[in-house]
């Protein structure tokens, strides 16, 4: 979780990501994530527990694995979408540096 974590920060420092970020209640920013059919996967603190991390991800088959991510104070009601996509993959196991697997080339 605290890869996850480390990622989030990462992409809030990201200029186009840290400029308009959709921000609202929580039960708003949440009932406009279930209309993409995406459900809450993973949530984690942070290190100081200030703050809360949310993960929700389309798991139904043959979806195209919509995933959102939001961050919001643990005491507080409103919520920011911080990064939205597709095609989320669980890749435990798997290393960023690990070479293809083939025929050399």
């Amino acid at each position: 979780m605290r890869v996850i974590l480390a990622l989030l920060l990462i992409l809030l420092t990201l200029p186009a990501v840290a400029q308009q970020p959709m921000c609202g209640p929580y039960a708003v920013i949440k009932n406009a994530i279930n209309r993409q059919q995406e459900t809450l996967t993973y949530r984690g603190f942070s290190e100081t527990g200030v703050y809360l991390v949310e993960i929700f991800v389309n798991n139904r088959e043959n979806s195209n694995r919509g995933f959102t991510v939001i961050i919001r104070k643990a005491q507080n009601d409103q919520s920011c979408v911080v990064f939205s996509g597709f095609d989320l993959e669980d890749v435990r196991g798997d290393t960023p540096w690990r070479s293809p697997k083939g025929e050399k080339s």
